[in-house]
């Protein structure tokens, strides 16, 4: 019994797997880009909320367009997640209040609006 070629066979694969790399040593995928920050985003994680900058105006499409906007606190979460609140409020008197929290990767994200309606959108 001359098992030379299956043998040989098998190391070539090996070879070729090996050299290949397989997906064994591959490095992983890139994590994913962020999504741009929205203004009222932008604004919430770049001010400090207790100064004078945490109070402002923005043009925020997803919120109604102009709005003044304060920000109001930080706080940990029950996540152990650090949050910032604020409120929007809108030229017609609405209001509402949003909230963002940095998760455990340093990314903030906006905390979902589940309260009420959320801000008039403006008809033009």
């Amino acid at each position: 019994m001359n098992h030379h070629p299956v043998w040989a066979a098998r190391a070539a694969l090996l070879i070729s797997l090996c050299l290949s790399g397989c997906g064994l040593f591959a490095s992983p995928a890139p994590a994913p880009e962020p999504a741009p920050l929205s203004p009222v985003q932008a604004f919430i994680i770049s001010r400090t909320p207790g100064t004078a900058d945490a109070t402002g105006a923005v043009d925020d499409p997803d919120f109604g367009g102009s709005l003044r906007i304060v920000l109001e606190q930080e706080f940990l979460s029950a996540a152990d997640a650090t949050c910032r609140r604020a409120s929007l409020l809108s030229p017609q008197g609405d209001t509402e209040m949003v909230v963002m929290c940095r998760d455990s990767s340093g990314n903030w994200k906006m905390a979902p609006r589940v309260w009420g309606r959320g801000l008039s959108q403006v008809s033009n």
